[in-house]
């Protein structure tokens, strides 16, 4: 039962991580993009691009960060966390690995 309890609190706790994760990562990318094209020049960039090709750009560029970035993020969590676990199951079941491993 205790680690029935243990698996959920970690996969709890992974999932909620990564959401938080994924949410900042998306966020900061988007916000750095529009504030790339808003600090354009408007003779340079507003005049020669089309708003359909920007707005089709935003779009594109938003799914990509709403669709391959968590996934990305998550196969990342996924790895660092069983190397986690690795390394705590190898110090519980031989305490010499400890201090073998600095």
């Amino acid at each position: 039962a205790f680690a029935c309890a243990a698996v959920a609190c970690v996969a709890i706790s992974r999932s909620a991580t990564f959401l938080v994760w994924a949410h900042k990562c998306s966020h900061n990318l988007f916000r750095s993009a529009l504030h790339a094209v808003t600090a354009a020049s408007v003779t340079e960039f507003f005049d020669v691009t089309p708003s359909g090709r920007l707005v089709n750009s935003f779009s594109r560029d938003v799914d990509v960060l709403d669709s391959l970035l968590p996934d990305l993020l998550h196969l990342n969590l996924m790895v660092a966390m069983d190397l986690c676990v690795a390394l705590i199951v190898c110090a519980v079941t031989t305490p010499t690995y400890v201090v073998l491993v600095p």
